[in-house]
């Protein structure tokens, strides 16, 4: 529900993006050796996405996090109709 971001990394990062963020913050990640920045460069998409989703709703009064994913539950049940 992300403006902007590639289905492709979407999936990916439906699939796979979790465990690989879980890893890379815990010190555990490997790159996966047919491409070793490919999965840096899903999450960099995902991240700019998001933040940019972030800079366009954020109105400073409540906790960055929280209101987007507030404002995404919302662009969901909008999507579902």
């Amino acid at each position: 529900m992300l403006p902007g971001l590639d289905a492709n990394e979407a999936a990916w990062f439906a699939a796979e993006g979790r465990a690989v963020r879980n890893a890379n913050a815990h010190g555990a990640w490997a790159p996966p050796p047919e491409d070793p920045g490919s999965e840096l460069r899903a999450l960099r998409a995902i991240c700019a996405a998001a933040l940019r989703e972030l800079f366009a709703v954020w109105d400073g009064t409540r906790e960055p996090s929280r209101a987007l994913v507030d404002h995404l539950k919302v662009r969901l049940e909008e999507a579902r109709g």
